[in-house]
């Protein structure tokens, strides 16, 4: 087994990766006779959110098989024409597969499986904000690339980790433009004074009610109801009349 120092990937190898998921720095090794690059992958295929797991599956596996089979049809997609990376030796990218169950603690540990017997050298993962956090804490340790698309947990990117990188907004970003959509609203004859909460008690969901309480301050609204349940529920039901009764206008919810 041949490595490549992680210098020259990110030279000549990095675009690919950055069409595949956005990552700026990953290691990388090739074998002398058929080069590979693998990448670890860690979603929920399994439990509560295996449709959703299912779905990035197909997407991810999408991507990898682009960068690695030549697909001239779809240029100018970065990557696309060549098979595999063309300034690492036609290297491929090798996805390797883990199941977090949307489980924090077994995101953490197929995360340091990934790492310590797969030998990958970056991973991708892991939707939900609370299995992001420990599986990319597992990264971190050991000074492996942990690329985020998706998880919105804003805590995630004030740790100061030096290997996370998230390429998607957080749940500030998403928060403000909500509260400015409302605002528009609101001129165009609307009538939004009074916000209802309802919120799975995830880190997901517990950052987020956090946000839009900070921004209901802010914009001059009233919270009328906050309503947390434990995920994935049997009912909301009780949660929704109680937010009902409270004369809100314009309820905020956030689960998966």
């Amino acid at each position: 087994m041949k490595r490549i120092s992680r210098r020259r990937f990110l030279r000549y190898g990095g675009a690919g990766l950055l069409a595949l998921s956005g990552a700026e720095r990953l290691a990388a090794w090739a074998s002398a006779q058929e080069p590979t690059i693998p990448i670890g992958v860690v979603y929920p295929l399994t439990g509560a959110l295996a449709r959703i797991g299912a779905s990035i599956k197909n997407a991810v596996d999408l991507a990898a098989e682009i960068v690695n089979t030549p697909h001239p049809e779809l240029e100018p997609l970065v990557l696309a024409r060549p098979a595999g990376l063309p300034r690492l030796r036609g290297a491929r990218l090798r996805l390797i597969w883990a199941d977090s169950r949307g489980d924090p603690a077994t995101g953490r540990a197929e995360t340091e499986r990934l790492i310590e017997r797969e030998r990958v050298v970056a991973v991708v993962g892991a939707y939900q904000s609370a299995v992001t956090a420990t599986a990319s804490l597992a990264a971190e340790a050991k000074g492996i690339p942990f690329l985020n698309p998706e998880s919105s947990s804003p805590k995630l990117t004030e740790r100061n980790f030096k290997w996370f990188f998230r390429t998607g907004p957080h749940d500030v970003t998403f928060t403000k433009l909500f509260f400015d959509m409302m605002e528009d609203l609101k001129k165009r004859g609307h009538r939004i004074s009074k916000i209802a909460i309802l919120s799975e008690d995830t880190e997901f969901g517990a950052t987020a009610v956090g946000v839009e309480k900070v921004f209901a301050q802010r914009y001059g609204y009233e919270v009328v109801a906050t309503e947390l349940y434990t995920s994935p529920p049997a009912s909301v039901e009780a949660e929704l009349l109680r937010i009902r009764r409270s004369g809100c206008d314009v309820i905020f919810g956030q689960n998966y």
